[in-house]
């Protein structure tokens, strides 16, 4: 649903304003590049946990990556990254 505009299985879930909302940043002049989903990083959206778990849409490719470590060394962010960059390599469409 979530890359492919809202829809499922041919039935609409969420709007294609409601998705376009997902995918603005809502942080006006801070510029830390989140939205209502909560990050926008490199052409994609999702949310992030506060150890280091992600859930990250690419609605161009239709990816969806999912990382889920548990770490509070502050380490996660550069593994979570390489992740990304590895997926979307591996997966490009």
């Amino acid at each position: 649903m979530l890359t492919n505009d809202g829809e499922l299985d041919g039935h609409r879930y969420l709007s294609r304003a409601a998705m376009d909302e997902l995918r603005t940043e809502q942080t006006g002049k801070t510029k830390v590049n989140d939205s209502l989903g909560d990050h926008l990083r490199h052409g994609m959206f999702g949310h992030d946990g506060a150890y280091g778990t992600d859930l990250s849409v690419n609605p161009q490719t239709g990816m969806i990556a999912i990382f889920m470590p548990q770490c509070t060394s502050g380490d996660q962010w550069s593994a979570r990254d390489l992740f990304l960059k590895t997926a979307t390599q591996i997966f490009p469409k």
